[in-house]
């Protein structure tokens, strides 16, 4: 169980690092996004990213237990 709940939680930094990191490589092509929204799109993207997961871990645990039976 601990083990799910780390690989859960170093995906979802994984993702957001990502995330960050093409933001970053757009200003450098000239896509500018004001230092102000990058923190505050990184924070939405982590509430959703998380809800979103959170939501799946539970719907696959339930559809797993009902196709078995």
């Amino acid at each position: 169980m601990f083990k799910r709940v780390i690989l859960f939680v170093l995906t979802n930094i994984a993702v957001m690092a990502m995330f960050s990191v093409i933001l970053f490589i757009l200003s450098l092509f000239g896509i500018r996004v004001e230092a102000g929204t990058w923190s505050g799109l990184l924070v939405v993207s982590a509430i959703f990213g998380f809800a979103g997961s959170l939501i799946s871990l539970a719907l696959s645990r339930t559809v797993a237990l009902r196709s078995v039976r």
